[in-house]
């Protein structure tokens, strides 16, 4: 009897123990908190916030030719002022200090350092402009995180074919080469090229709808996107034989990664979403951690180019000596995720070249999601969370920067979407560090500001501080985001809710 009410007691206080245990462990769950190993930080691009368009020996850009010339953007505007970040950059860096901020993503236009693309014409203001700049965030704390090309290229090389000349790659190195050379004793991180697929795909689409409908879809998407690749490795390799040794930096590549779910629970939809992945990321990163393309994209386009006539495929081939200098050119790979879509397959044959037809998938959002933002941003952060497992077990889990993630909203000051949204990807990145083993060493939104978004112009608002771009001064107000990742970054933790 003794004994067995012994065991009784025994039992008793285990149990006690245990409720007790995950009292406490629910306690310490109610919040997470990010180590030192991972950096926070802005991103931002020349063309969007700098304006300046024609100042000190700048050349001219596609994008200045895009606005001036052509009705591509909705609401007729241009990039010639922006945020006039070219004049106001030390303001910039103080926003970024205010909050605590450690890293600073801002792209270089290419134009301000070699007005006509080429290396026989270098403008020395605009490189002691971003020597200046680089030097201003260095003693502010800020590491300078540099974009070499976010899609602002010379008109000059565009007028002789742009990405879909090979010769680009060339350009491209040559004015690798120099930023390298002027401050690459400063710069220690490198992304050579943001969102090809945005470029090679997104871009092409526009112009051939808006500008120019001779423009050749379903062909250049590839030959953009072979080049561009190239270029990257071109200039990783420049790196290493040249520099690396002395200036000790490192060098990815930022790629737009947005999440994509079945339509139905059919089989179809479902291999649709794999293509639509193999197509928009895939078609990236496969060449950098295997040296190819993805065997599914080139088996596809190269049946659907026969079946329309054509002798080869419409896909350019790597040579053996390109994939091996592909293969592993990245120290780090740059995502850059907003938002989430659903996939319906799509097996019609058209007769007509067409990259939509070739990934044989339609891809559309939810119109619940306009009117259900908390559903909405449920659905993007579980998107994001699905995408990082995909790249750690399909790309032999690189090392990832959170190159940009930002959350597009009607504007206003009391942005609570926003903080949800930011809230709610801030839980998905811990848990992938801590629980998935994922490698992410920095998380960057976009962006520090609302700036000039594109074909899109300045309706979309996805900064943490407001522009007033009725104002000359271009006044920046901060908006509950920004007042909300000053507070997160004092001790870097996050209260569970």
């Amino acid at each position: 009897m003794f004994c067995y009410q012994f065991l009784n007691l025994k039992i008793f206080v285990i149990m006690i123990a245990i409720f007790v245990i995950a009292i406490l462990g629910g306690v310490r769950c109610a919040s997470i908190t990010f180590n030192n190993s991972t950096s926070f930080g802005v991103a931002t691009s020349a063309y969007q916030i700098e304006g300046a368009w024609n100042e000190n020996g700048k050349g001219e850009s596609i994008w200045d030719y895009y606005t001036h010339n052509t009705r591509l953007i909705t609401d007729n505007s241009t990039g010639d002022v922006a945020c006039d970040s070219y004049h106001q950059y030390k303001v910039d860096i103080d926003l970024i200090k205010s909050m605590g901020l450690k890293q600073y993503r801002f792209s270089i236009a290419w134009t301000r350092i070699l007005p006509t693309g080429q290396i026989d014409n270098i403008n020395q203001k605009g490189l002691d402009h971003y020597s200046n700049f680089i030097d201003a965030l260095i003693a502010n704390g800020i590491e300078p995180v540099v974009t070499m090309y976010h899609w602002d290229h010379p008109r000059s090389l565009d007028i002789l074919g742009g990405w879909n000349h090979p010769k680009m790659v060339t350009y491209m190195r040559d004015y690798a080469d120099t930023l390298f050379f002027h401050y690459g004793d400063r710069v220690k991180t490198w992304i050579t090229i943001n969102e090809p697929h945005s470029v090679c795909v997104v871009l092409a689409q526009y112009l051939a709808a808006r500008v120019d409908s001779t423009f050749p879809l379903g062909t250049s998407e590839y030959m953009c996107a072979h080049h561009m690749l190239l270029a990257h490795s071109e200039i990783w390799g420049l790196y290493q034989r040249k520099y690396k040794r002395t200036q000790r930096g490192k060098i990815g590549i930022a790629l737009s990664v947005q999440s994509y779910f079945p339509a139905t629970d059919s089989l179809e939809d479902k291999l649709a979403v794999e293509r639509v992945y193999e197509y928009t990321f895939g078609w990236f990163i496969n060449p950098l951690v295997f040296g190819d393309y993805p065997t599914g994209m080139k088996k596809g386009i190269q049946s659907r180019s026969l079946q329309q006539g054509f002798q080869e495929s419409r896909l350019p081939k790597f040579s053996k000596l390109q994939q091996i200098t592909l293969r592993q050119s990245f120290d780090f790979i740059g995502v850059n995720n907003y938002i989430s879509f659903y996939v319906r397959a799509d097996r019609t044959l058209s007769q007509n070249p067409s990259f939509t037809n070739d990934r044989q998938a339609t891809v559309f959002e939810d119109p619940e999601w306009n009117t259900n933002y908390e559903k909405k941003i449920k659905i993007y952060t579980t998107g994001l969370g699905n995408i990082l497992r995909h790249i750690r077990d399909n790309y032999k889990n690189p090392v990832l920067f959170i190159s940009e993630q930002g959350y597009n909203n009607q504007g206003g000051l009391n942005d609570t979407d926003r903080v949800l949204y930011i809230k709610s990807a801030l839980k998905v990145v811990w848990n992938a560090i801590n629980v998935d083993g994922i490698r992410i060493k920095s998380y960057l939104i976009w962006s520090l500001m609302d700036v000039f978004e594109w074909v899109s112009g300045y309706a979309p608002k996805l900064g943490l501080y407001s522009v007033n771009f009725t104002d000359p001064k271009r006044t920046r107000t901060p908006k509950e985001s920004a007042k909300f990742i000053t507070e997160f970054l004092k001790t870097k933790t996050l209260t569970l809710s």
